[in-house]
């Protein structure tokens, strides 16, 4: 009778444990999966700040072709260490400039 009850209760011990942490561990996965998906668009709004921020500054050099007036605008945008590499291309894929920190890769 006794291994009975043992049995019993370590069954009955087992099945609220897996009552109560399984809402816990699902809770959580959804919360890192949504905090996740939360900062992939907060980087994906700051490179596109940055990205427009460097094409309006790079509209006079780019249709001069003043190739120092853009290597000293991207120089500039390279001192902001979030910025990892710049590159212009022409529309043919000619690098007219490129800058590239390999430290914060």
């Amino acid at each position: 009778m006794r291994n009975i009850v043992n049995g019993l209760g370590f069954y009955i011990v087992l099945a609220l444990l897996i009552g109560l942490c399984s809402p816990t561990v699902i809770a959580l996965t959804v919360l890192t999966h949504v905090r996740e998906k939360q900062i992939s668009i907060e980087i994906q709004d700051l490179v596109d700040s940055k990205v427009q921020t460097l094409q309006r500054n790079l509209m006079l050099p780019l249709w001069n072709m003043d190739k120092a007036g853009m290597q000293a605008i991207v120089q500039s945008a390279m001192l902001d260490e979030q910025v990892v590499a710049v590159e212009i291309r022409r529309p043919d894929g000619k690098v007219l400039v490129t800058s590239d920190e390999a430290s914060r890769h």
